[in-house]
């Protein structure tokens, strides 16, 4: 089953960056809760090899692993990997790169966002 998260591409850096118009994203939020000394910029998006899906600041990436019994660090590998196929190194020059996934799988579930070194954070799409 193919599972990817619930928004384009587009979609995706509005909700985050408020790119399209979302007065109300993560950036915004991250802002108003450090009182302005958090805030996050969409990079500049490069021309990704291979897929036309990036946008403001976000790409797409289809991994090759099954998202159902592997592990999240398995599953952030794989997305790393997939990036550097197509010519972007994560977390690389940005300062921060989010990993967004459809869902929580594997045995190390019971978690909706998660943060590993100083650079990279993973949150799920809550699906109803």
């Amino acid at each position: 089953m193919n599972k990817q998260i619930g928004f384009t591409t587009p979609q995706t850096s509005d909700n985050i960056f408020g790119t399209n118009g979302d007065a109300t994203n993560a950036k915004s939020q991250f802002d108003a809760c450090s009182h302005g000394l958090l805030n996050f910029e969409p990079a500049a998006t490069p021309a990704v090899k291979g897929s036309n899906n990036s946008s403001n600041g976000v790409i797409t990436v289809k991994i090759d692993i099954p998202l159902d019994g592997s592990s999240r660090s398995t599953i952030r590998a794989a997305v790393t990997s997939k990036a550097k196929d197509m010519g972007i190194l994560l977390p690389g020059e940005y300062d921060y790169a989010m990993y967004a996934l459809e869902s929580c799988h594997g045995s190390d579930c019971g978690w909706a966002a998660y943060a590993y070194g100083l650079q990279c954070k993973v949150y799920l799409e809550i699906q109803d």
